[in-house]
C-alpha cells in the first residue's frame, strides 16, 4: 500500500504493524533527487583519478600535454578555414592517441573511408609512399583500436548515434569523429535543427562517457590571414556555449608564400614562425587557453 489511508481502507493493522511500517519507511524521493553523501565517491574520483591536468587523451606533443586533454564525457568543436588542416591534424591526434590506447571510431561523411585512412597510413609512416607491406602492417597495428562509420554525404543523426553505442559498449571505442557538422542532414540556417543535434552529441558523450570531436566550419571570410574563433563558427551560438573545448586550426599561408616566392628577407622574417596554429579558445573544466604552434 502506498500509504496508510490505503492500508486502513483494505486491510486490518494492529498497532504492532503500524509500528513496524513506521521502522522500514522510505521516502519515495524523484529518481533526480540526490543526496550529496551519494557522490561521495565520485567527488574524491576527480581529485584523484580524474584530474582534469591528468586524465584524458593527450595531444602528441610534449610541450602541449597540460595544454589540453581530451576528456570523458566532453564535446570538442574543432573549428578553421577550408583547407587549414582540421581533418588532416585530427586524423594525426587519433592516431598517436591510438598508439597510448584510446580507441577511435570516425565518421568522416566529407571523404571517402579510403582516404581517411591512406591519410592515417602516411602520418602513420611519416612517408608519401609507403611499401605494400608497411602499408598492410600500420592497417594490421590499428585492427581493434579504429572503427569507420562509413557514411558518404548527410548522416542521419539518430542512426550514426546508435552505431556509435554499439561501438561503445561492444568494443570500448571512448573518442568518437564527426566530420562534420554541415553533414548532418541541416540546412545552414537551421538553427534549431543544429542545435537538437548538438544536444543529441552532448547528451551521448555524457550518456557512455566518451568524448566526441565535431567538426563545424566557420562563416567565410574574405581574409584567411586572421584566426577565426569561436564566435566564428557557422551556426547559432548555441553550437560553442554548448561545446566543452573549441579549437582553431589555423594555417600561416603569408608564411607558405614568403618561403616560397618572398625575398630572402621575408624567408628569414617567417623562418622562426609555426607553420600552424592549434588555438585553444575554450577549455570549460580548466579555463586553460593558450596557441600550439605546430611545424
Amino acid at each position: 500500500c502506498k500509504d496508510f489511508n490505503m492500508a486502513l481502507d483494505n486491510l486490518f493493522y494492529s498497532r504492532d504493524d503500524i509500528d513496524e511500517c513506521y521502522e522500514k519507511a522510505k521516502s519515495l524521493d524523484p529518481d533526480k533527487l540526490m543526496s550529496v553523501s551519494d557522490f561521495r565517491d565520485e567527488v574524491a574520483a576527480e581529485f584523484f583519478e580524474k584530474n582534469p591536468t591528468v586524465a584524458g587523451m593527450e595531444t602528441p606533443w610534449e610541450k602541449s600535454r597540460d595544454t589540453i586533454k581530451f576528456r570523458d564525457s566532453e564535446l570538442t568543436v574543432w573549428t578553421g578555414w577550408s583547407g587549414h588542416g582540421k581533418s588532416q591534424l585530427l586524423n594525426y591526434i587519433s592516431y598517436h592517441g591510438m598508439r597510448k590506447g584510446a580507441k577511435f571510431c570516425i565518421a568522416s561523411m566529407e571523404m571517402p573511408a579510403r582516404r581517411t585512412l591512406q591519410r592515417m597510413v602516411r602520418q602513420a609512416a611519416g612517408l608519401a609512399y609507403p611499401s605494400r607491406g608497411y602499408i598492410d602492417a600500420i592497417l594490421d597495428s590499428l585492427g581493434g583500436k579504429l572503427w569507420i562509420y562509413n557514411q558518404m554525404g548527410s548522416a542521419n543523426v539518430k542512426l550514426m548515434l546508435e552505431a556509435f553505442r554499439y561501438a561503445a559498449k561492444r568494443y570500448g571505442v571512448n573518442q568518437f569523429i564527426v566530420d562534420s557538422l554541415a553533414k548532418l542532414g541541416m540546412a545552414e540556417d537551421d538553427y534549431n535543427g543544429q542545435k537538437a543535434a548538438m544536444e543529441a552529441l552532448v547528451d551521448f558523450a555524457h550518456e557512455m562517457g566518451v568524448h566526441v570531436h565535431l567538426v563545424a566550419h566557420p562563416r567565410k571570410a574574405e581574409d584567411e590571414s586572421r584566426a577565426p574563433g569561436k564566435l566564428d563558427v557557422r551556426g547559432g551560438a548555441i553550437l560553442t556555449d554548448l561545446a566543452d573545448n573549441v579549437i582553431t586550426v589555423w594555417r600561416n599561408k603569408k608564411k607558405e608564400e614568403a618561403m616560397r616566392n618572398g625575398s630572402p628577407e621575408d624567408a628569414e622574417h617567417f623562418a622562426e614562425q609555426s607553420d600552424v596554429h592549434m588555438i585553444v579558445s575554450k577549455q570549460r573544466l580548466t579555463g586553460v587557453e593558450d596557441k600550439i604552434p605546430l611545424w
